[in-house]
């Protein structure tokens, strides 16, 4: 946390979670973070940094790709092996913050090919000149996914920011009027949200130090309030339709009285649907308080209910996916609407 001023931040951690949570002068940030498998997970814990005052920040999660950096690459204190994927998600996560607390110093929203460099040079002082065994092609040193948004609060109540990206890792953007909007294009096979979710795709780009990758940038604004989040595949990989992502946060957010609540409540609905690991961070802007931006969301919740949870909870089973891909019809254009390849102005 970058700022002038005292903040407090709550923690709470578990045997396989953790999450925090922040609330002053409107300012609402939540982050989580769960493992499948106790001591071994491949999500590096979330990132959020803001400048209280400079109404400056940064939110991002890294997701180490266990399959291609399963190998191990050392030892942590007291013995316990370390794979590729889990030494990359951490050491991204350090480098991106150590990247953003340099461009804050000089002021200025950081550039796609800067951290693609910063990534490149410092992670491959990780690996150094060590001799490496004979590997698949699929295998990579330090692979990671990365998400990341840098925001700027404006005058006239009015939030830029520039999203960066490199594998399936999302950003989003969630606002009373039109609920979901994925602000990034996954760097897979597949960028059709409803079919990831049955095909699984394999990534065509990802964070490495073996062999080139790129970091892919895009800027947007949007009018207060409204909500940023960036999130592992892990919290939306698992559900029926992208649609069921948005009401898990939103169902969450209905039944939770307080921002800690609600990082509970989410922990626990993600992990109930997730078979991985999952990091997720957001932060609200333009909201008087959690109460506001709970009764502020609420008719969107209730949209969102009627439109796409009904409908898929009273399907026949022969009928689920034919109910799931009409669900997908009708949420498309809005979920859509900010995609990079479109670059149209916000709704």
């Amino acid at each position: 946390m970058i700022a002038e001023n005292p903040v407090h931040i709550h923690a709470t951690t578990g045997h396989t979670s953790a999450w925090w949570h922040h609330e002053q002068n409107g300012r609402i940030a939540l982050s989580l973070w769960t493992e499948r498998i106790p001591g071994q997970g491949e999500d590096a814990p979330p990132l959020s940094l803001h400048n209280l005052s400079g109404g400056r920040g940064l939110l991002a999660v890294c997701d180490g790709a266990g399959g291609a950096g399963a190998f191990p690459l050392g030892r942590a204190p007291g013995g316990v092996p370390r794979s590729h994927a889990w030494v990359a998600a951490r050491a991204t996560r350090g480098l991106i913050e150590e990247w953003f607390a340099d461009n804050h110093k000089r002021h200025f929203l950081g550039s796609a090919d800067r951290l693609r460099d910063h990534l490149a040079h410092r992670l491959s002082r990780l690996t150094g000149s060590a001799v490496r065994t004979v590997r698949g092609t699929l295998c990579r040193d330090l692979p990671t996914t990365l998400a990341a948004i840098e925001y700027q609060t404006r005058a006239g109540d009015l939030l830029s920011w520039r999203a960066f990206w490199a594998g399936d890792s999302r950003c989003f953007l969630l606002t009373p009027a039109h609920g979901l909007q994925q602000l990034t294009t996954d760097d897979t096979a597949r960028a059709d949200a409803f079919q990831a979710l049955s095909e699984d795709p394999p990534m065509t780009n990802m964070v490495c130090v073996d062999r080139p990758f790129r970091v892919s940038a895009a800027d947007c604004r949007a009018a207060l309030p409204c909500v940023l989040l960036c999130a592992t595949d892990g919290c939306f990989g698992q559900v029926g339709t992208p649609a069921e992502f948005e009401h898990i946060l939103l169902a969450s957010l209905a039944e939770a009285d307080s921002t800690e609540e609600w990082a509970r409540l989410l922990v626990s609905r993600l992990t109930e649907h997730a078979v991985d690991d999952t990091s997720l961070v957001l932060s609200a802007f333009g909201f008087a308080g959690y109460q506001h931006l709970r009764q502020a969301l609420t008719p969107r919740h209730q949209r969102l209910i009627a439109e796409h949870v009904n409908p898929l909870r009273t399907a026949p089973g022969p009928t689920v996916r034919a109910a799931q891909a009409e669900s997908w019809r009708r949420y498309r254009e809005a979920y859509e609407h900010l995609l990079p390849h479109r670059r149209p102005e916000p709704l």
